[in-house]
């Protein structure tokens, strides 16, 4: 598998990657060993006129990494199915191995600290004082740990892959445990307690957001509604928007035959989780900043309520909206 040119490409982008970040992860940390911003020595100046090149880079490095974690998700739902027996989407192909899942669940846990130094560069790069600096570059040594065993683990990955390995595909992975299914984590009462959590969440939310001042709240009870979302996606409206009883998979949601929904919900879904970062970073180095952040504040408020809105509602209306039988 490793000769596939789409493999290729995202091996291509992810060690390109890997060398600008090693790059400007070194000389940030000899920015946050010598930096003195009351300082006018030439050693200084030198430093401040590699803040532009470090963060231009590093910025350009993160961005690309959101778009390798899309290009993977594309790779795995609709390309290697292709060559895979026995895998009708992502959910046969991530489970073709044991290191499929791993993989995924390393890039969008790497999203968490591209939010984070993006906001702080984007903030850093609204004042000439650079009041971020050195403290916005004591993540780039999480972000460049986060790629390296990226690389590594998709190695694992598409080095075990073979066409001539059998895996199975979502709907017999479901189908089979329909039992388990209905006798453990989706029980009625599980499911019962689940529905009070999510409207409680979303109800708190609601609160927190028309009273701005309540971030930490509004964040924490952001993760239970990322949660419960794709909970109750996955074991109640996927099957109005596929019309099959027992087929859960959320994955088949990314294909045209279902009008590529997925990319639409899971895109908000995505841009709700980074705002709120966005928000409680902003929010916790907003001390630093020598210049008015409100508008940046109401700019991350829109996008919430929108995102929000999108994910609730979407898989809402296609509920309301279903006219056949299941």
């Amino acid at each position: 598998m490793l000769t596939d040119y789409w493999i290729i490409a995202q091996f291509i982008a992810q060690v390109g990657s890997w060398f600008l970040l090693t790059y400007t992860t070194w000389i940030a940390i000899i920015m946050i060993k010598n930096w003195d911003k009351n300082s006018n020595t030439s050693s200084q100046i030198n430093l401040e006129r590699k803040t532009y090149l470090i963060g231009a880079v590093a910025y350009m490095v993160l961005v690309v990494q959101v778009f390798v974690l899309l290009f993977f998700l594309q790779t795995v739902n609709q390309h290697l199915p292709t060559l895979i027996r026995g895998a009708m989407c992502a959910t046969g192909t991530l489970q073709a191995n044991q290191y499929g899942n791993i993989v995924l669940y390393i890039k969008l846990s790497s999203l968490i600290i591209y939010a984070i130094f993006l906001t702080l560069q984007y903030l850093d790069s609204k004042s000439p004082e650079f009041p971020l600096i050195p403290f916005k570059y004591y993540f780039l040594l999480p972000a460049w740990l986060f790629l390296s065993v990226d690389i590594i683990v998709s190695f694992l990955y598409f080095s075990s892959l073979s066409p001539h390995i059998i895996t199975t595909c979502c709907s017999v992975v479901f189908l089979g445990n329909e039992q388990n299914i209905h006798t453990n984590t989706t029980t009625e009462i599980f499911q019962q307690v689940g529905i009070i959590l999510f409207l409680a969440s979303i109800l708190i939310w609601l609160i927190t957001y028309i009273f701005k001042k309540i971030i930490f709240l509004k964040c924490i009870t952001a993760v239970f509604i990322l949660y419960y979302s794709v909970f109750f996606l996955q074991h109640f409206f996927v099957k109005y928007i596929y019309g099959l009883p027992n087929h859960f998979c959320l994955f088949d949601m990314f294909f045209w035959e279902y009008n590529a929904i997925g990319f639409l919900w899971f895109g908000m879904w995505l841009m709700f989780a980074w705002v709120h970062i966005a928000e409680l970073t902003t929010f916790l180095v907003v001390k630093k900043l020598d210049f008015p952040i409100d508008f940046y504040f109401n700019y991350l408020r829109k996008i919430q309520l929108i995102s929000f809105l999108c994910i609730i509602f979407i898989p809402l209306f296609y509920y309301l909206s279903w006219q056949g039988d299941l």
